[in-house]
């Protein structure tokens, strides 16, 4: 039995992955994962955006729609007389949006960074329900 290699399209791909693993730098916007908790006065938002320094983190709130937003700096100096061989660590920018089920109270809502995990406690709006009139 013949096993044939393919050595051009495994050094294709080969290729493929070391442009695009050693060289993070396009202008792709990657996700942020996060953790969403409710509880019966508020959702509970954990975000891990490790590196990342407190000034660059926007968080954007309107009713029920909340947006994360981070642009994590170049993680540091390549010297001349260095070769990048490979390299997993990124930067640019990151985002998450979502819609919640209730409103947020704004005027409530904190956040707190801490260890690289964003922390979001978000307090929904208190929902007055309707009330009938008895008529005399």
């Amino acid at each position: 039995m013949t096993v044939v290699r393919y050595a051009p399209i495994d050094d294709l791909l080969r290729t493929i992955m070391a442009k695009s693993v050693a060289h993070p730098q396009s202008e792709q916007v990657k996700v942020l994962p996060v953790e969403i908790r409710e509880n019966e006065s508020a959702y509970l938002i954990f975000a891990d955006v490790p590196g990342v320094n407190r000034d660059d983190i926007q968080v954007d709130i309107n009713g029920t729609h909340v947006s994360i937003a981070v642009e994590r700096q170049s993680l540091g100096t390549q010297h001349e007389s260095e070769n990048l061989l490979f390299s997993e660590r990124s930067f640019g920018k990151a985002s998450r949006s979502f819609e919640l089920k209730q409103e947020v109270d704004q005027s409530l809502a904190s956040a707190k960074y801490n260890n690289g995990v964003l922390e979001l406690t978000l307090p929904k709006k208190v929902v007055i329900q309707p009330t009938r009139l008895v008529i005399e």
